[in-house]
């Protein structure tokens, strides 16, 4: 009884160790994915109630806000061709002119300290664009 569980045991454990594992997708790190539908900050501003509560992808040059004490929330203003929109970001404030291309979830409205927008988004991570 003890040499069947024994085997059975081994057995077990030679099937196991020939299974391989997929390895995981990789991607760099702060790359998008290879096919990112960049949102025109316009469409955003046009069409709030499509876009709130969804998570976009928006490119342009950063203007940072004026940075609030005792928030972890700081302001900047994000604009591209098409237009300008404030993004919210728990992260270090982007330089002046920076380009940033940054995936977000649209908020309408949003308010921080008594300071309320009608559109904004949430920044949820930047990447390199």
């Amino acid at each position: 009884m003890r040499l069947q569980r024994l085997l059975l045991g081994l057995l077990l454990a030679l099937l196991l160790a020939g299974c391989e594992r997929e390895a995981p997708l990789k991607r760099p790190r702060g790359r998008p994915p290879a096919k990112v539908e960049v949102v025109k900050i316009a469409a955003v501003l046009e069409a709030p109630q499509k876009y709130k509560g969804k998570v976009v992808y928006l490119q342009g040059k950063a203007t940072p806000g004026l940075p609030w004490q005792f928030v972890d929330e700081q302001p900047y203003l994000l604009r591209d061709a098409t237009g300008e929109i404030w993004v919210i970001t728990t992260a270090a404030m982007p330089q002046q002119e920076q380009e940033l291309l940054l995936r977000g979830r649209v908020v309408a409205p949003y308010q921080i300290k008594g300071r309320r927008w009608e559109v904004a988004v949430l920044e949820l991570k930047r990447l390199k664009p």
